[in-house]
């Protein structure tokens, strides 16, 4: 066993007990956190009265910053920001088991690129580092585009529920319990959300706002100034509501168009993106040797930087070209 491979395997363990120690850091807070709620509510609690459900909810809940969440902190990764964009992608995951799923992907592509492909220790461990960073990012930017797109497509049906609502005289309150029950998902997710800070006392025109800043979609802003100005103003609600159903189906067929004609160029994109690094694994599998010098000598280093860096360039490029913001 040479000096590389005991690098490497030093290496791996170390990343390893990295991960085992954040989750041993994660479950030690939080059962932590757990005993302190209850020996706090164990304190105040009038003596003979049993514990309710009120309780437990209140025992259950997250207290405080953790270790992780200083980690996080140092690292520049901001754990409100990227919990919001969790919650946005619909995952059911805390910042803490985000950062320790990317960072054991990150392990697991190093391996492969060291121990299967037979890249070098720098190589692979800047691959690994590129796939834990990105590959999890782009993940969860997916997926959040993917709900944000299937909201707004299901927004003028929410619109509709409304509008039949308030046409057999129920308030508008009652009818965002009904789409709140009865839409599909996610819109009756959002809306179950309005429902809830209504109960908590907060005005619906707040609420709505709310869930337009969490979106971030221009369908929800429509929504959330035609709600605003019913509040301060008064109006034929019922009218509004229809006629930006109507408008918010003319958009999507507009971007179903758009989408449509952009589809060869981006396909193209992906395939021009996806083809170098296809290319270069079939050679590196079939013909181990005949790239070494690509990553070896000073000149093949410097020319595959600046091919990867052209490469992206381009790529870039490409998106911006077949992106459109309406």
């Amino acid at each position: 066993m040479n000096m590389q491979t005991l690098i490497i395997f030093g290496c791996l363990a170390t990343g390893l007990l990295l991960v085992a120690y954040l989750v041993g850091q994660l479950m030690r807070n939080q059962d932590g956190r757990y005993k302190k709620r209850i020996k706090n509510s164990i304190t105040t609690r009038k003596t003979g009265t049993a514990i309710d459900d009120k309780d437990i909810a209140s025992i259950t809940l997250n207290s405080g910053p953790t270790e992780i969440d200083d980690l996080l902190k140092v690292i520049k990764v901001d754990p409100i920001d990227m919990q919001t964009r969790l919650k946005k992608a619909d995952l059911k995951l805390k910042v803490q088991e985000y950062f320790i799923l990317s960072l054991m992907l990150g392990i697991g592509v190093a391996s492969i690129m060291i121990l299967t492909i037979g890249l070098p220790l720098i190589a692979g461990v800047g691959g690994g580092l590129v796939a834990a960073i990105f590959l999890p990012k782009m993940y969860v930017d997916g997926r959040i585009e993917k709900r944000t797109a299937t909201f707004n497509r299901l927004l003028p049906d929410a619109l509709d529920i409304m509008v039949r609502g308030l046409r057999t005289g129920l308030p508008l309150s009652e009818c965002m319990r009904s789409v709140a029950k009865d839409a599909p998902h996610p819109v009756n997710e959002e809306f179950a959300r309005i429902r809830d800070d209504m109960k908590l006392g907060i005005e619906l025109g707040d609420a709505v706002r709310k869930m337009a800043e969490r979106l971030n979609t221009q369908e929800l802003n429509f929504f959330s100034i035609a709600i605003s100005i019913q509040a301060d103003t008064g109006g034929n609600l019922t009218e509004n509501l229809e006629n930006l159903s109507d408008v918010l189906r003319k958009r999507q067929q507009i971007y179903r168009m758009i989408k449509a004609k952009s589809a060869e160029a981006v396909w193209t994109g992906r395939i021009l993106a996806a083809l170098p690094f296809l290319v270069i694994g079939a050679i590196q599998l079939t013909s181990p040797q005949y790239l070494v010098v690509m990553y070896t000598n000073t000149t093949g280093i410097i020319i595959s930087i600046g091919s990867f860096l052209w490469l992206m360039f381009g790529l870039f490029t490409m998106r911006r070209m077949t992106r459109f913001d309406f």
